[in-house]
């Protein structure tokens, strides 16, 4: 069961990497078609490590309902990304079933997240980063159906 599990995660991953390609983010008039926005922003310690928290709202501001993929266990690791060298995830949840779901966000709705790294040397400086949401698209709602996948990585603007 292990192998026959691991290797649908392969397959899975390998064929989204492959069939992955953008997708226009603007409408006809220019409008994003999707937003990803920080919120509060939020520099704390523990003991000698230094953490960020981010909160952020990714927007769907189109009349169709967004359909997309996460993994069950790891959907806000999986989702998100920061561009930065000097950040990492604070934490990863355990999990013994991280399987592919599909996620939606209806017209004119945000989903709003709360994103906590830590920093990977001592804090001595001022940092310029950006987070970004990667937007994997399917038109159903079987996890395991990408044959039409749409892919997009949606950045906010760049913070310090």
């Amino acid at each position: 069961m292990k192998i026959s599990q691991t290797f649908f995660y392969f397959i899975f991953f390998f064929t989204l990497l492959i069939f992955s390609f953008s997708f226009k983010s603007q409408d006809a008039t220019g409008k994003e078609k999707y937003t990803l926005e920080t919120g509060k922003i939020k520099y704390f310690t523990v003991g000698k490590e230094r953490f960020l928290r981010i909160q952020v709202t990714f927007s769907n501001n189109t009349k169709d309902t967004l359909k997309f993929f996460a993994m069950s266990c790891s959907q806000i690791q999986g989702l998100y990304r920061i561009d930065s060298k000097m950040l990492k995830w604070a934490y990863s949840r355990n999990c013994s079933s991280n399987m592919p779901i599909v996620l939606e966000l209806l017209p004119f709705k945000n989903r709003k997240d709360s994103l906590v790294f830590k920093f990977k040397n001592e804090f001595k400086r001022p940092i310029k980063y950006r987070v970004g949401i990667y937007i994997l698209k399917t038109e159903g709602n079987d996890p395991t159906n990408f044959n039409n996948p749409n892919a997009i990585t949606i950045w906010s603007k760049k913070m310090k």
